[in-house]
C-alpha cells in the first residue's frame, strides 16, 4: 500500500474528525458570538466618504 494507503488513511482521519467537530458544534452560539463581535465594530465605523 505504501505512500497511497497512509495518504488515503490520512483523509479518512481528517474528514472524519471534521465531520465530528461540525457535528458537536453549537452553531447558534457561534452566531450570537459572530453578531456580538460585528457590533462591537459598527459603532466604530466611519464612512469612507466625507458628506458635503
Amino acid at each position: 500500500m505504501g505512500i497511497w494507503g497512509g495518504m488515503i488513511g490520512g483523509l479518512v482521519a481528517q474528514t472524519l474528525t471534521l465531520i465530528w467537530i461540525t457535528l458537536r458544534t453549537d452553531w447558534n452560539k457561534e452566531v450570537e458570538q459572530a453578531r456580538m463581535r460585528l457590533n462591537k465594530w459598527e459603532d466604530k465605523k466611519k464612512p469612507l466618504l466625507a458628506e458635503d
